[in-house]
């Protein structure tokens, strides 16, 4: 699904709309029963990708913070993905 924006907000106001139900999707997909732990991991890494194109868009009004909210939407998903990876080829030892 597209981003729309409402006639009645301002672009600010769009764009962290947006980014909340994102964040709250991810959220949701994570604590899904009905997703495997590998589903709900990459459910996860697809929202961060989102999250991370929706700044991009907006990148020239964030001067000042579009680099922090960046590497956290990137590390949020580089670590998740990096444990799930770690966890699934884990030797359990005596």
């Amino acid at each position: 699904m597209s981003y729309q924006i409402k006639r009645e907000e301002s672009l600010e106001q769009a764009v962290r709309r947006i980014a909340c139900e994102q964040i709250d999707k991810a959220v949701a997909e994570l604590d899904d029963p009905r997703l495997s732990r590998p589903q709900a991991v990459h459910q996860l890494r697809k929202r961060c990708k989102k999250l991370r194109g929706l700044l991009r868009l907006v990148r020239p009004a964030m001067e000042k913070t579009y680099a922090k909210e960046n590497a956290c939407f990137r590390d949020t998903a580089l670590t998740v993905g990096l444990r799930s990876t770690r966890n699934r080829y884990r030797i359990v030892g005596p």
